[in-house]
């Protein structure tokens, strides 16, 4: 699989379970950026960084999905199994899916 692929992939990834959010329902990854977005625009100084959907532990959605998908290798707490990995596969998908990394 390329890059590419791999990148469009991550997008594509749906979250173990929908989020209900203010900007509607997120299924997938790619939607889930999005709505992170739209809240940070319409919230500006109101946006919770720490707790963007009324969670802390928000990031593990995105987590989850990738190790569902196989994308991830999880270790034995359910986690990723590398930090730094699931970390560099998101940042690389969501610049690649904004345009600056094509």
């Amino acid at each position: 699989m390329s890059q590419f692929e791999i990148l469009e992939k991550v997008w594509a990834t749906p979250l173990v379970e929908t989020i209900r959010t203010e900007v509607g329902p997120v299924a997938t990854i790619g939607e889930y950026f999005t709505a992170l977005m739209l809240l940070l625009w319409q919230q500006e100084d109101e946006f919770s960084g720490k707790r963007p959907f009324g969670n802390s532990d928000w990031s593990m959605e995105v987590d989850r999905a990738l190790i569902k998908a196989g994308l991830l290798e999880e270790d034995e707490w359910g986690f990723p199994a590398d930090d730094w990995v699931a970390s560099q596969l998101v940042r690389e998908a969501i610049k690649w899916n904004m345009g600056t990394d094509r």
